[in-house]
């Protein structure tokens, strides 16, 4: 399922959002994404893949997962950053004991990204027992998803960036009522529940 990469994709952080993105496209998966960032690159790369960005929504990704989970068998592929991930502790832990088809993908990288790179407190390669660990490594996390696509359950990936090469996009601009009208309208129309 390892995708072809095009050539707007031009960073490491975005070559594995296309590979997460053309997987969840084949199976049809849910695609929730935390704030910040990776909600704007998968926004910008996005084609066809049904997502939920939770732009203003810190923490929130994991638990919005687990409500999703418990109304629909969809696959579901939770993207987020460290910082998000660290917020949203409670539900991150609640969501690996779902019984769902749920990948948790967290970019580690030290800083909260969204909010103008403080350090994140915690390491999570030490508190994520049993999450699977990636430096680096495009075509063994491949190997990974496909092999959770196959298999099924609830897994957790962590992919682990240096900050410092880490080029991050710039905010969109617009109203608060623009982007408020925007959401709702793509929220209604990509959750199929």
């Amino acid at each position: 399922m390892t995708s072809q990469q095009s050539p707007e994709f031009e960073s490491e952080r975005d070559r594995i959002i296309n590979i997460i993105l053309n997987v969840a496209r084949s199976i049809d998966a849910l695609v929730i994404v935390g704030n910040g960032d990776l909600s704007r690159r998968i926004a910008a790369f996005n084609d066809g893949v049904s997502t939920l960005l939770l732009e203003g929504a810190m923490g929130m990704a994991a638990a919005v997962a687990v409500g999703y989970s418990r109304y629909c068998r969809r696959p579901l592929i939770v993207i987020e950053g460290d910082g998000n991930r660290v917020l949203g502790a409670p539900s991150a832990e609640w969501l690996q004991t779902q019984s769902c088809h749920a990948c948790h993908v967290v970019f580690v990288n030290g800083i909260f990204a969204s909010s103008g790179g403080q350090r994140v407190p915690v390491d999570l390669a030490s508190r994520d027992a049993g999450a699977l660990h990636f430096h680096g490594s495009s075509e063994k996390l491949s190997d990974a998803i496909d092999e959770w696509v196959t298999q099924g359950g609830t897994r957790r990936l962590l992919i682990y960036e240096n900050s410092s090469h880490l080029e991050l996009r710039t905010r969109p601009t617009g109203s608060l009522r623009g982007v408020t009208a925007r959401t709702k309208q793509e929220s209604v129309r990509w959750l199929k529940l």
